[in-house]
């Protein structure tokens, strides 16, 4: 009996991501979106030619089955370790190399943490008192734990080891997709592929200069579901302590996280339908305790006051509903302002919060037609935008900085260019989804609803991004948890 819910379970996540993807997929070729004004944020869409769109995904794919034909008739000689060795020190010297050219310094958000944590070393304990920065964004808390390790190491320009630690991550952030795409296929070549596609995402270089806990988080993601599909094919203790504190640590280093964490935590309760209960409910309590714990000594450490209320979810998914200047449902300061008119008072603010989102949706329920256009063009500005606004989101550069490298700053043709490859490589990994999904439907397989535990988490993002305030950053980490399974496509002979 439980065999069959976890079946009909997996069928119906398997249909619900065919229609997600071929929805990304097929907006894709109709749309872009773009930085085209240097140092603003916001995207614009641009209509495009799918016949134009589609011949560009079609010859992407050719170069990857080309380069997936090169390794079955040559490449596969060379020792797989060699391969992804060669591909980790590659990505770790490419990043290196990128913050010494461009040489950035951290700005707004950023800034404003970094100097929290100087403050802090310094005696300070303002910004958690009630209308306190860490206490209005206590999000931002382990991030910040970060910085005052670093300073203390480093001194009151830390923020560049910071830049350095992002560097070196990328080379974990390879390996762990890497170990990822072995555990969903068994297939060299689909990994080989996997480092192929890894080492062309330009984003995933350009944003270790953003001093902020979008890539960290992302690499913990990365490296702690490689850990759960390890705890899950070979249970040991030391896998499953691991997989506690990875999760709490990443979860404090980026609270928007335990999206993730609660889509390991469905595909771990619906396993138990048919696996070891015993098992898979030590790993949920494993995630669920390293959450809680490492939270509650972050609050403990720095004593926040019980009074200091965090800007709450409500205000931010009623900011997700403007139409605003930015962007449909970009950041316009209507959540911060509603805070503070509160007197930065939670409760008082999702009251407010909830009145408003109640009238604006009985607007939206006269005008369906402007919701569902609203709705869309939500979706293309975050999940449509293949440079995910990497140069916009550190565009403060030092004046020393190479003459090209400004140029890419201001969206110079080489911008432009790379924006082009990168819309080609945006289309091939969804595209490629799409496909793997459909082969595995017609050929009814049956594969473990593990398999399915990145894809989930992406897809709780997905529905997140249509929720939350909107960025296109703020996707960028569910696309590099996409790769794995694009790569699933190149599957070869070799296993």
């Amino acid at each position: 009996m439980g065999a069959k819910i976890e079946k009909t379970l997996r069928i119906i996540l398997h249909c619900l991501f065919l229609l997600w993807m071929g929805c990304l997929f097929f907006l894709g070729l109709t749309l872009t979106g773009y930085n085209d004004l240097p140092g603003f944020e916001g995207i614009t869409l641009v209509e495009e030619r799918i016949p134009y769109n589609a011949a560009c995904f079609l010859a992407t794919l050719g170069i990857v089955f080309f380069v997936g034909f090169l390794y079955e008739k040559w490449l596969y000689r060379i020792p797989m370790n060699i391969l992804l060795a060669l591909a980790c020190i590659g990505s770790g010297i490419v990043s290196l190399c990128w913050l010494r050219v461009t040489l950035p310094v951290p700005e707004s958000d950023q800034l404003a943490v970094f100097n929290c944590a100087k403050e802090y070393l310094q005696g300070a304990t303002w910004m958690f008192d009630k209308g306190g920065y860490m206490s209005i964004y206590q999000n931002n808390l382990g991030l910040m734990t970060v910085h005052v390790l670093l300073i203390k190491l480093f001194g009151e320009t830390a923020f560049v080891q910071f830049q350095i630690l992002l560097g070196l991550a990328v080379p974990l952030l390879v390996l762990s997709g890497y170990k990822i795409t072995g555990y969903l296929t068994e297939d060299k070549k689909a990994q080989f592929i996997y480092l192929f596609l890894a080492v062309m995402c330009i984003p995933m270089y350009c944003y270790t200069t953003f001093v902020y806990n979008d890539l960290l988080s992302t690499v913990l993601v990365m490296v702690t579901a490689w850990t759960l599909l390890s705890c899950h094919r070979d249970f040991k203790l030391y896998k499953l302590l691991l997989l506690g504190i990875l999760s709490g640590i990443t979860v404090a280093i980026r609270t928007n996280t335990v999206i993730v964490f609660i889509a390991f935590g469905i595909v771990l309760l619906v396993n138990m339908l048919r696996e070891q209960k015993g098992r898979m409910a030590a790993m949920v309590l494993s995630i669920v305790l390293g959450i809680v714990m490492i939270h509650g000594l972050m609050v403990w450490h720095y004593q926040i006051p019980e009074n200091a209320d965090s800007v709450p979810a409500m205000a931010y998914i009623n900011m997700g509903l403007h139409d605003g200047n930015i962007g449909p449902g970009w950041y316009d300061g209507s959540s911060l302002a509603m805070f503070t008119d509160s007197g930065f008072d939670a409760t008082a603010t999702t009251a407010t919060a909830r009145a408003e989102i109640r009238v604006q949706m009985e607007q939206n329920k006269k005008d369906m037609g402007a919701f569902s256009d609203f709705l869309k063009r939500k979706m293309a500005t975050q999940w449509e935008s293949p440079m995910y606004q990497c140069f916009a989101m550190s565009r403060q550069y030092k004046e020393t900085a190479k003459d090209w490298v400004r140029g890419l700053y201001d969206r110079n043709a080489l911008a432009i260019a790379l924006e082009r490859i990168m819309k080609c490589y945006q289309l091939l990994v969804y595209g490629g989804i799409l496909v793997v999904l459909i082969r595995i439907l017609v050929s009814r397989k049956q594969l473990s609803i593990m398999y399915y535990c990145l894809l989930l988490a992406t897809f709780g993002g997905f529905l997140f991004s249509m929720m939350w305030e909107a960025k296109t950053r703020y996707v960028f980490p569910y696309f590099l948890m996409l790769i794995p399974y694009a790569a699933m496509l190149f599957s070869g002979k070799r296993k």
